[in-house]
């Protein structure tokens, strides 16, 4: 079965369920965790993988930095953009695979926020994506991943259940290595979709060994929660 993450008509029909309201006034603090994480201060230039709508990417242009989101979703940069004119935002946003985000433009700063990379299900892929990071940042930049730690997964395979808005949600998780297999069943008061979702996962020690031999350095891994964790590495 084909990967729902990487397929832009899933982020089209889900896109009510993952960029609710919560989410998006989330975004604020979240950028606020960012800058404080990397010190940043104003001036960098920085650009947004997998940016979706765009929450985090039209904030920091907000706040003075220079912005670029990329999102392989028509639907999602259509928003952003819309989102960046009603709130006057300066942002810049591409469609565009990461797998072939080889642009000459460099940042001082990328990002790939909320658990979004690993979505292609190949280690190669995944390289590629992490060596196109490391080919956009200038000299001594900083790329920041948030992500999964994959020692959370201490079982097997389990089920969740939720509801958020009008979605009533049926999670079903599968770890297998270093592969995540997640079944979902999502009624959204119409009608029930079922979804196929497939990411790869790594552990700590697995980012640090993919993120020196790609070349960066400085490596530093910051737990956000228990699930999630911030990886921030030096060019």
């Amino acid at each position: 079965m084909s990967n729902s993450l990487t397929n832009p008509l899933f982020w089209d029909k889900m896109k009510a369920y993952f960029f609710n309201d919560a989410r998006i006034k989330s975004a604020h603090n979240e950028v606020e965790v960012i800058v404080k994480t990397l010190g940043l201060n104003g001036t960098e230039k920085i650009v947004d993988l997998f940016c979706g709508i765009g929450r985090h990417t039209n904030i920091l242009a907000l706040q003075g930095y220079e912005t670029l989101g990329v999102d392989f979703s028509n639907s999602n940069i259509i928003s952003a953009k819309k989102t960046a004119q009603q709130l006057d935002s300066s942002a810049k946003f591409i469609k565009c695979d990461i797998l072939k985000f080889y642009g000459s433009e460099k940042f001082d700063v990328a990002l790939m926020l909320w658990n979004s990379f690993g979505y292609y299900t190949s280690i190669e892929q995944n390289n590629i994506v992490l060596k196109n990071a490391y080919n956009t940042l200038n000299s001594n930049g900083t790329l920041c991943i948030e992500t999964e730690d994959k020692e959370y997964y201490n079982l097997s395979e389990y089920s969740v259940k939720k509801t958020i808005d009008n979605f009533k949600i049926v999670k079903k998780i599968k770890v297998q290595d270093n592969i995540l297999n997640c079944t979902w069943q999502i009624f959204d008061g119409k009608q029930t979709n079922n979804y196929t979702i497939t990411k790869m996962i790594f552990s700590k020690k697995e980012y640090l060994d993919m993120l020196t031999k790609i070349g960066f350095s400085s490596i530093r891994i910051i737990a956000k929660n228990m699930k999630y964790i911030y990886i921030i590495a030096k060019k």
